[in-house]
């Protein structure tokens, strides 16, 4: 979580939330866990694992979003509990500061389905992801 220091005039809107990276929270009744992309670009750098999207599908297979933590991504020591093993199924799992928009939907052995989203740098792509919770599908906009 951010030091409240590091954003003085964010902190006074109730709209700004600081959140843990990887972050987990419920939208409307599903279940969403993302990370802003270090641990999925860091499995990349030492596997052959060369697709974003394949990747995130790996991680909900080994129930790990950061197999990698803390040997070659720096994180906060953990001695009660593992913020990075995938205890319950989530709906929506996303990967942020992805070179391109990209989604897939993933249906795990005993029917569960998770909408994948690689969501881009918006600074770079000016893009964002749109999810329909109605249906999981997903959509990407660009801003010009």
């Amino acid at each position: 979580m951010f030091f409240p220091g590091l954003f003085p005039k964010a902190i006074e809107y109730k709209s700004f939330n600081r959140v843990t990276n990887p972050y987990e929270c419920d939208i409307g009744g599903f279940t969403c866990l993302g990370t802003s992309g270090e641990p999925i670009k860091d499995i990349m750098r030492y596997s052959k694992l060369d697709n974003t999207l394949k990747v995130m599908k790996k991680t909900l297979l080994w129930r790990n979003i950061a197999p990698t933590c803390p040997d070659t991504i720096p994180c906060t020591p953990c001695t009660e509990t593992d913020p990075f093993i995938i205890y319950n199924c989530p709906a929506i799992y996303f990967c942020g500061n992805c070179s391109e928009f990209a989604t897939d939907l993933y249906e795990g052995d005993n029917g569960q389905r998770t909408r994948l989203v690689c969501v881009p740098n918006f600074c770079e792509s000016m893009t964002v992801a749109l999810i329909n919770l109605a249906n999981l599908e997903c959509y990407s906009m660009k801003f010009s």
